[in-house]
């Protein structure tokens, strides 16, 4: 197991309890420049009742294995592993992996690639509309036949 991942599982700083976290929420990790996002959901009951679901980047906080205490810290169980969220842009994804230079190149001339977050681009991702994008590699752009 990589180290990085040890890392992202550990938020320096105190004791992060549920009746703290928010729905929303973000927290630095142990890996350099990476945060974790909190969801929480609950029926009702008022502020002061305790969320029926918390999740970590998608992952259950299980009910039973919140909010246990340690001299040092706390622990939370969770259901899964998590894994950093992607902090690159499409447009940074796509021109990072060799297979699709044709794509990025075309992107570019057709002055997409800012809109999909370029290295150009002040913001690594600028649109603030998730985005899909069906991406043809070099060598499914080299098969379309020459006219």
């Amino acid at each position: 197991m990589s180290l990085s991942i040890v890392r992202y599982h550990l938020v320096p700083g105190g004791r992060l309890f549920t009746a703290v976290i928010k729905d929303g929420l973000t927290a630095q990790t142990m890996l350099d420049g990476t945060s974790l996002r909190f969801g929480v959901v609950s029926k009702g009951g008022g502020e002061s009742s305790s969320p029926d679901m918390v999740t970590v980047n998608g992952a259950l906080i299980e009910p039973e294995g919140r909010d246990l205490r340690a001299s040092n810290g706390a622990v939370h169980f969770l259901d899964e592993m998590l894994f950093p969220l992607p902090s690159a842009s499409l447009f940074e994804l796509l021109d990072s992996d060799g297979r699709f230079v044709t794509m990025t190149r075309a992107l570019e001339v057709a002055g997409l690639a800012e809109a999909l977050g370029s290295a150009n681009n002040s913001s690594s991702s600028s649109s603030t509309t998730p985005i899909t994008v069906f991406a043809p590699t070099d060598e499914a752009f080299d098969r379309v036949p020459q006219r």
